[in-house]
């Protein structure tokens, strides 16, 4: 596309929207000779984000100095390298920077998924990206991955991507997202919990959350008020318990509550596993 040319202070800058493929990634990245070092989960992140078109155009540049080097953008670069051919997304160039300039880059705050939610009218929405990211992360079976690999793949834009692409249930729970917050599990861990329940059956799981909220209503052998019990105790202990193990207890106690089963107690692998991890049931 055309240069725009841009003179501050009599210096000699351009700026232009180019297709970056992987071919011109690997050709601007010929020029990558002075940059800080390179994060590869970072890469990774975005790789899937191209890979999946779910890479969003903001005008963020790549840029580079007045010598030529690249000062900026060099993990887009290195990201759309690693695409398969074919694979393209638009970025904005400037070239003709001072080179000092360099040091003033990247200094801004990064926008939190839930951040980035909230600014698009979501309610609740750190909860929700918290939730949805647990329920991402579970769902493509990275409960039991190294958490840095999980943090390349469930990425603000999926995130983002999976609360539009679900918005119907989004705003379904967001009407009594107020009883996620009442028990003494975490609350992403219950959102979570909710969308897998929903996707079951939405009367039963806002139900389910409703009486959980009140510490059962079904007497000592309720599995729900079994399970209260137990998040009460552990709260009062100062017990940390991870998102993963709380979450395997509500789908426990889902399956349990769901059919019609009576427990004093809730029974559980001494330590989880991919093949022992519950399942939620119909209800």
């Amino acid at each position: 596309m055309h240069n725009i040319k841009l003179s501050p202070s009599g210096m000699d800058i351009t700026q232009r929207i180019e297709t970056l493929t992987p071919a011109k990634a690997r050709e601007f990245l010929s020029r990558n000779t002075r940059n800080r070092s390179v994060s590869s989960p970072t890469v990774v992140r975005y790789r899937n984000d191209m890979m999946h078109s779910r890479w969003e155009f903001c005008a963020d540049p790549i840029r580079f100095a007045d010598d030529g080097s690249m000062i900026d953008g060099q993990h887009r670069c290195l990201a759309m390298a690693e695409c398969p051919k074919g694979t393209s997304i638009p970025v904005l160039v400037i070239e003709g920077l001072p080179k000092d300039s360099q040091m003033a880059m990247d200094q801004g705050r990064h926008r939190a998924a839930g951040q980035q939610l909230g600014m698009r009218g979501i309610k609740n929405a750190t909860l929700v990206a918290a939730g949805v990211r647990l329920w991402l992360t579970h769902g493509q079976g990275l409960l039991f991955r190294d958490s840095r690999l999980a943090s390349t793949i469930i990425t603000k834009t999926l995130i983002e991507q999976t609360v539009f692409e679900r918005i119907d249930q989004i705003e379904r729970i967001s009407e009594w997202t107020g009883l996620l917050i009442k028990s003494d599990a975490a609350p992403s861990v219950c959102y979570a919990a909710a969308m897998a329940f929903d996707d079951i059956n939405p009367d039963k799981a806002r139900e389910f959350f409703g009486q959980l909220a009140t510490g059962g209503d079904g007497g000592r052998t309720d599995p729900i008020r079994v399970l209260d019990n137990r998040l009460r105790r552990e709260r009062r202990a100062h017990v940390k318990t991870t998102q993963r193990d709380q979450l395997g207890l509500l789908f426990l106690t889902w399956n349990w509550w769901a059919t019609g089963r009576q427990i004093t107690k809730l029974q559980r692998p001494s330590r989880w596993t991919p093949e022992n991890y519950p399942v939620p049931v119909t209800a």
